[in-house]
């Protein structure tokens, strides 16, 4: 038996009205080579995002998006695990990515934007790249952790 994928929607535009952002994700994923999203902050379309997906099948990548710009799109250097911790962060001028408590991307010359207005868990704008997985655990913070609280919750 097969059943349709789920996702998770959240758009409150008025949580998402510091500037900051962090996103702690917990769960698996299958190994899918079709760019499933973990989790993408937007605008409602997808000029300005913070996404996180697994890009190749193999790693984990961080895309910070403004104005319709890629301004951060680092993938880790290390495979993706059989379950990972991940921690996504971001504010004015820094962008980070941490995994299983090791910080595997950083970006000091971030613009971001301050438009977000929703996120989206499993998929991305209008159901874009299903995640093949299993989410466990989502949280959003509305600042941006510091790189040692980033990698303390996701040891």
């Amino acid at each position: 038996t097969t059943r349709a994928s789920d996702s998770l929607s959240v758009t409150d535009a008025s949580i998402f009205t510091s500037g900051e952002h962090s996103v702690y994700w917990e769960g698996s994923v299958n190994g899918s080579t079709l760019d499933p999203r973990l989790f993408e902050l937007n605008n409602e379309n997808t000029t300005d995002r913070l996404r996180v997906d697994n890009n190749d099948g193999s790693k984990f990548r961080l895309n910070v998006r403004v104005a319709n710009s890629d301004s951060v799109l680092s993938e880790t250097t290390t495979a993706i695990p059989d379950n990972s911790k991940v921690v996504a962060t971001v504010k004015t001028n820094e962008a980070r990515l941490v995994l299983n408590g090791n910080t595997t991307v950083t970006d000091t010359s971030t613009p971001i934007s301050s438009g977000y207005s929703r996120l989206e868990i499993g998929s991305g704008h209008g159901g874009a790249g299903p995640l093949d997985g299993h989410v466990k655990r989502v949280a959003y913070y509305s600042t941006a952790l510091t790189e040692t609280q980033a990698q303390t919750l996701s040891n």
